[in-house]
C-alpha cells in the first residue's frame, strides 16, 4: 500500500477536495482499492463526504460513527493506544465503507486536544507505519492499493507521522502571493526536523483557466501562468538545490469551478468536466513516482507486439476515427504509452499526458504514418 498525503500549512487551498476527489477517481475510474484518512481535527473531509444534499447526515454513517465512539475505537483512540505502548492492537479498525473499494478513517474532535496530552512528535513518528502494517495484517480488510491522507494546515504530531511515512506528498497551491513563500517556509522547517524527507509534488489547485483559441484546450490564464513561473518555480528550484526531492507541475492543474465542493457530498459524482483534470494529475503522479507498478508488464512486450498494436489502431482509426484513439489512450497506462511511442518512433514526449498522446496519435494516424524504425 502506497501512502500519499496532501499538505499545505496555508488553509483554504483545497487539500480536502483534492484528497477526496482523487481517491474517488482512483476507485471509480482506475479500479483501485483506497483508504482515505482524515487527520484534520476540523473534520472537514469527514463532514463533507457524509452530508446529503439536504444538509442532513447520511443515517448509515451517523449510526456507525456513534457506535465506534461508544466502543472507543476511533483515530484518537488508536493514537492514544500507540502513545502508551508503541503498538496498535485492535481486532476491528474504525474504517467506514463509503462504497465498494473506498474506505474512510474519519477524524475525531478529540484530536484537537491530543497534542496537549501527547508525547513528543518524534515519539509518535512510528504511528503511521504501525497503523499501515496493522491494516495489511488484518485478513478481514481488502488489500489497499493506496492510502490518501488529508493533513491539517496546523502541523501536529499526527501530521509529522503521516508525512514521515508518505511515499509522496502533494502540495496544492492557489494563485496568490502567499503560496510560494508558504511552501518555502514549510519545506525549510520540515528539512530541519525530518530526515529523510519524502518526495513533494507542487501543483496549482483552484487555478484560473481559459480555453486556448488555437488548440481549444484549457490552459492557465496569463496571470496564473506568470505567477507559477515567476514566483512558485524559483521557490521550488531553491528547495531542490537544497537537496529536497520536489517537482512542480506547470501544465497540469485543477481549475476553479463553481460548486466543486458539492461534489464531495455523499451521493454526488465527480463533475464530468473535472475528471480529465484528475486523470492528467494522476497520470503524472503514476509516471513520476509509481511507474514500477507497471514497468514489469511493459518490459515483457516485444517490439513486434507494440508494432501490431499500432497497426491495429491504424486500422481502427480508418474505420471509427477519433473514437479509436480515445479508447486506446484510456485503456493503457502512461508507461505502456511511453514504450508504444518509442517503438513506433512517434514524435511524442515520453512524459506527455494521455491527452497529449491522443492529440499526437490523431495527427500521426491522420497522415497514415507507419513504423519506420526498430526500437
Amino acid at each position: 500500500m502506497k501512502l500519499i498525503s496532501t499538505l499545505n500549512f496555508k488553509g483554504g487551498v483545497g487539500k480536502t477536495t483534492i484528497t477526496w476527489l482523487l481517491a474517488r477517481y482512483l476507485v471509480e475510474m482506475k479500479g483501485k482499492t483506497v483508504l482515505v484518512m482524515d487527520t484534520d481535527p476540523q473534520m472537514s473531509l469527514t463532514t463533507a463526504v457524509q452530508l446529503l444534499e439536504s444538509g442532513m447526515w447520511e443515517e448509515r454513517f451517523s449510526n456507525w460513527h456513534k457506535e465506534t465512539k461508544k466502543k472507543k475505537n476511533t483515530l484518537y483512540h488508536l493514537l492514544f493506544q500507540y502513545g502508551q505502548s508503541n503498538d496498535i492492537s485492535t481486532m476491528e479498525m474504525p474504517f467506514y465503507i463509503h462504497r465498494p473499494n473506498l474506505y474512510l478513517l474519519p477524524s475525531d474532535e478529540e484530536l484537537y486536544w491530543y497534542d496537549l496530552e501527547a508525547p513528543r512528535a518524534q515519539d509518535l513518528r512510528g504511528f503511521m507505519g504501525c497503523l499501515l502494517k496493522s491494516v495489511e495484517e488484518q485478513s478481514d480488510l481488502p488489500n489497499f492499493d493506496y492510502c490518501l491522507a488529508d493533513c491539517p494546515p496546523a502541523f501536529n504530531s499526527l501530521s509529522f507521522s503521516v508525512v514521515s511515512h508518505s511515499n509522496l506528498v502533494l502540495i496544492p497551491i492557489n494563485p496568490d502571493v502567499f503560496a510560494s513563500k508558504g511552501v518555502m517556509i514549510m519545506l525549510m522547517g520540515l528539512k530541519r526536523r525530518m530526515q529523510p524527507l519524502p518526495p513533494f509534488l507542487v501543483f496549482m489547485n483552484r487555478a484560473k483557466s481559459r480555453t486556448d483559441k488555437m488548440t481549444g484546450q484549457p490552459t492557465l490564464t496569463r496571470e496564473s501562468s506568470d505567477f507559477l513561473n515567476n514566483d512558485v518555480a524559483p521557490a521550488v528550484d531553491i528547495q531542490r538545490e537544497a537537496g529536497i526531492s520536489i517537482n512542480l507541475l506547470r501544465d497540469i492543474f485543477v481549475p476553479e469551478r463553481k460548486g466543486i465542493k458539492d461534489a464531495l457530498a455523499a451521493r454526488r459524482r465527480i463533475p464530468p468536466d473535472l475528471e480529465n483534470y484528475f486523470a492528467e494529475l494522476w497520470d503524472e503522479v503514476e509516471t513520476r513516482y509509481f511507474r514500477t507498478n507497471t514497468v514489469s508488464k511493459v518490459e515483457r512486450l516485444a517490439v513486434e507486439e507494440l508494432k501490431q498494436d499500432y497497426l491495429e489502431l491504424q486500422a481502427q482509426f480508418r474505420e471509427s476515427g477519433n473514437i479509436a484513439v480515445e479508447a486506446f489512450t484510456k485503456g493503457h497506462s502512461s508507461v505502456y504509452l511511453d514504450e508504444f511511442i518509442k517503438a513506433n518512433t512517434l514524435p511524442i514526449p515520453t512524459k506527455a499526458s494521455k491527452k497529449a498522446v491522443e492529440e499526437h496519435l490523431l495527427s500521426c494516424l491522420a497522415q497514415r504514418r507507419i513504423i519506420t524504425a526498430e526500437k
